[in-house]
């Protein structure tokens, strides 16, 4: 942390330019450590009255002027929040404060300092004030309410104050994982103090997000309700995961509850890439709750699952599941993977009816083709399976290799879903949205197909699958009557068996194993 030790050092030097040069070089590493995700621009000039030191700058926000200021006297300071009220800008003192003459006190005029630069929404403080801010009291939120003091700090932080306003905060964050009304209330009053409406809602919205990531009900919440416990942004992900580290104490019931707040949306510009324990944890609970239109599913290596485990990540805002030698994206797969592979040849019919009946999934229509281009359809006019029809599996057994399914849909809690085997991607029709869990256990079992049952145990429970019974909604018994089985055939595509009359001779129509 600078000290005005380290300023006095500065301004001693004897050439000019150099001492200035070093002074603006000890205020920026201030300022820039205290909101990382902001870009500080340099100009060249130095404690003017109107013309900035430097220029804070945001991609979601104005910019902010930074003003230097040598003066020790506080009433000189009000004058220039005064004359530039309306740039709202930020003034940082590069001494400390000392009395101005026998008329005022200091502390009468520090107050009245503080008054007018909250009333014009200006920010006074200081170059050690700044990095109290984030200081040894306020390991967790220190970091990131320093930069929400820089975004919409207003009225006068002073050295003295600035490590208790930090502990305040830190100790609110605390409060608000425990449901403690009154610590919670404590930061959210700071909060409403210190920054400007924009900032103080956002920054209230962390703490909510954290009241209700603890378990507490949202209405309890002591602040405005923001209704954020439905749908976490990305903005305020990505400061839980800088404030929350992997191995803190209450992590794993922590990140399990986040888990309930988490959307698609949710993952927008984050990578999360690599073990990642933080994002497991909020999955076991958000993939019951999460709804896509589309998942891709690529090869990656060919692995086992002892050397490739089942994992979530996120790369540039795209969630994906990754594991023995494949993986699933929600979504798009992105192109500049540099480990993507194309698919397999596509299987045989007689490897997706295995994978549909190994699955427990309900296929009602599928679409298969030769190398000459040729296409035949089966489709089930009443919605019922057809990977375990009869005739499909007589026709299976005929054309052998020498067909291969390029597409089926399959029935997922009521809506159709078109599994596409030729580009691996499955998809609701008119991008309805399907249950993710649901969607991604149905395109992975038939797009990559799944030889270990160990595998696909461990693709149940990390999807959080329940067990799929003869009966259950998506895999209905088959019995009388039966389902009238439809088949598209091309012109001059004959089936050799059931030409000659072999196929079927024993039966009255379609029949089911």
């Amino acid at each position: 942390m600078t000290s005005y030790e380290d300023l006095q050092e500065a301004a001693q030097i004897s050439d000019y330019d150099e001492s200035i040069r070093r002074i603006k070089q000890l205020a920026a590493q201030a300022i820039s450590g205290a909101d990382r995700g902001a870009q500080l621009l340099f100009t060249d000039n130095f404690n003017h009255s109107y013309l900035p030191d430097f220029v804070l700058r945001w991609n979601d926000r104005p910019d902010r002027l930074v003003f230097l200021r040598a003066s020790s006297y506080a009433q000189e300071i009000e004058e220039d929040v005064v004359n530039l009220a309306d740039k709202q800008p930020i003034f940082v003192q590069l001494s400390e404060f000392r009395p101005y003459g026998d008329r005022v006190t200091p502390r009468d005029a520090l107050d009245s300092l503080g008054r007018s630069a909250s009333a014009t929404k200006s920010l006074v403080t200081s170059v050690p004030a700044i990095g109290l801010l984030d200081g040894p009291r306020s390991q967790r939120t220190g970091r990131i309410f320093s930069s929400y003091v820089m975004r919409g700090g207003r009225g006068l932080v002073e050295d003295s104050v600035a490590p208790a306003i930090a502990e305040r905060v830190e100790t609110g964050f605390t409060g608000a994982l425990e449901a403690d009304r009154a610590r919670t209330a404590d930061a959210l009053q700071v909060v409403e103090d210190l920054l400007d409406p924009r900032s103080s809602a956002e920054f209230s919205h962390l703490l909510e997000a954290a009241w209700i990531s603890g378990g507490a009900a949202v209405m309890d919440f002591p602040g405005a309700v923001s209704s954020i416990g439905e749908s976490l942004s990305s903005s305020l992900l990505r400061q839980l995961l800088d404030i929350v580290p992997e191995d803190a104490d209450d992590a794993e019931e922590f990140w399990t509850q986040v888990g309930n707040a988490i959307s698609l949306e949710s993952f927008q510009g984050l990578n999360l890439v690599g073990t990642q324990s933080r994002l497991q944890l909020m999955m076991g609970v958000a993939t019951e709750k999460l709804m896509a239109s589309r998942c891709s599913i690529r090869k990656t290596v060919r692995s086992d699952l002892h050397v490739d485990p089942l994992i979530w990540q996120v790369e540039n805002g795209i969630l994906s599941l990754r594991g023995g030698g494949y993986q699933g994206w929600v979504g798009k797969a992105p192109s500049s993977s540099e480990e993507e592979r194309w698919l397999d040849e596509p299987p045989t019919l007689a490897k997706v009816y295995t994978r549909a009946e190994n699955a427990k999934l309900t296929l009602t229509e599928i679409g298969v083709r030769d190398d000459q281009g040729m296409a035949v359809r089966f489709s089930s006019s009443d919605g019922t399976d057809i990977a375990t029809s009869d005739l499909v599996h007589r026709v299976s057994e005929t054309l052998g290799t020498s067909v291969r399914v390029d597409s089926a849909f399959a029935r997922v809690s009521g809506k159709s879903v078109k599994i596409d085997l030729i580009d691996g991607i499955a998809s609701g029709r008119t991008n309805a949205r399907i249950g993710l869990s649901e969607l991604m256990w149905n395109a992975w079992n038939i797009i990559a197909g799944i030889e270990s049952e160990d595998f696909r145990e461990e693709l149940k429970r990390t999807l959080s699958i329940d067990e799929l019974d003869e009966g259950s909604a998506d895999t209905p018994e088959l019995r009388p009557p039966f389902p009238i089985l439809k088949a598209e055939l091309p012109p001059n595509w004959v089936f050799p068996e059931l030409e000659s009359g072999r196929a079927g001779d024993d039966d009255d129509g379609p029949g089911y194993n």
